[in-house]
């Protein structure tokens, strides 16, 4: 599919920015006209906005500065998409934050089940327990095929919660586990979108509820601790986010680096547009065992994405790598458009280009 022409001179534009200067003293947040493109200062801690929109806000805990290209193209690109696009990023080891509107909210659609999942397992749910299936929710690739009455384990709608995004398997863990401790460990990460849109997740509904990026940001930041400890329920967690069934919006952006993925029912790879060969299969105990060690060593992905109509279309991932980092994107973007996949991408080599300068 070709781009639009909207998209088309969007791009044009930040590829034509010059290496424009952020400035910024100690403790506030200012823009001035001239700065080298990478510099390090004595250590102090510093905020500055991107010329291009001073909503793209970094604050660099040590004083350093990313190269300002980088800065200016991912600002630019923001602002072409103000009110529909909001970005949040943390360097996992230093703190390095980038933000672009990123407190503002969203329907949260499915990005939801990946730390309702992680607070399942640190809760030490009984992942042997059998639940049945009562009802089908619709938009579950899995489930839904099997009939009413099937038992599942709970370790199985975890996995199918996260794996496939299955909303049959979400509410089934929904209807047994609810959501009044969940809330509470929310509010522990400072999580607020639900409590600013006065809405408490409930069994039946609502389910989703909100999230802004930066929320998103806080739980996958939580989620990588989680996956740290290596024991056998966040190596499962692990597995299940670098393998989901979707694989088009930040992991697709490093495609061509070191993925995983589950083979499908033919034994292939079960994401579009990879070829075999440069994929490893973690589908042995084996398998999963080794991609958790060595995560680190290029590039691994662990993601959650959800949709929800036009109000919703998000990504949140763990970018493990030498230096490993979170990264989410909230957006009214059109679910699966090409044009919208390509921003998700672009913004996701930039943010990791920035990665790289804070270390350079």
């Amino acid at each position: 599919m070709k781009r639009n022409r909207w998209y088309a001179g969007v791009l044009a534009a930040t590829m034509l920015l010059s290496c424009c200067a952020c400035g910024g003293g100690e403790g506030d947040t200012t823009t001035t006209s001239t700065v080298p493109t990478t510099t390090t200062t004595t250590g102090t801690p510093t905020t500055f906005e991107a010329a291009a929109d001073s909503t793209l806000k970094i604050s660099s805990p040590n004083g350093k500065r990313p190269s300002a290209e980088t800065v200016e193209r991912l600002a630019s690109i923001c602002k072409a998409y103000r009110g529909t696009l909001s970005v949040y990023y943390k360097d996992l080891e230093t703190g390095y934050t980038l933000t672009y509107d990123a407190g503002r909210n969203f329907q949260a659609a499915s990005v939801i089940k990946a730390p309702y999942v992680k607070w399942l397992l640190t809760k030490g749910v009984d992942g042997n327990e059998k639940l049945t299936l009562r009802e089908k929710k619709g938009g579950s690739s899995f489930i839904d095929e099997k009939p009413i009455g099937t038992e599942f384990t709970v370790d199985e709608l975890m996995e199918y919660a996260i794996r496939y995004s299955d909303n049959s398997a979400y509410n089934m863990l929904n209807a047994r586990f609810g959501f009044g401790e969940f809330n509470t460990y929310a509010d522990t990460l400072g999580v607020s979108a639900n409590r600013d849109n006065n809405c408490v997740l409930v069994n039946p509904r609502p389910q989703f509820g909100y999230l802004s990026a930066q929320d998103i940001g806080l739980y996958f930041e939580d989620i990588a601790k989680f996956v740290e400890t290596g024991t056998p329920e966040a190596k499962d967690l692990f597995s299940w986010l670098v393998t989901t069934t979707e694989q088009a919006q930040l992991p697709d952006a490093f495609a061509g680096r070191k993925q995983y993925m589950m083979k499908d029912t033919n034994g292939n790879a079960q994401s579009e547009g990879y070829d075999d060969g440069n994929v490893t299969f973690l589908d042995t105990p084996e398998a999963v065992n080794l991609a958790y060690e060595s995560r680190k060593q290029g590039y691994t992905i662990g993601h959650k994405y959800g949709e929800q109509g036009n109000q919703a279309y998000h990504d949140g991932a763990i970018v493990w790598r030498d230096h490993p980092y979170v990264l989410a994107i909230t957006s009214t973007l059109p679910p699966y458009e090409h044009e919208s996949i390509r921003i998700f991408h672009d913004i996701a080599m930039l943010v990791d280009q920035l990665q790289t300068d804070w270390y350079n």
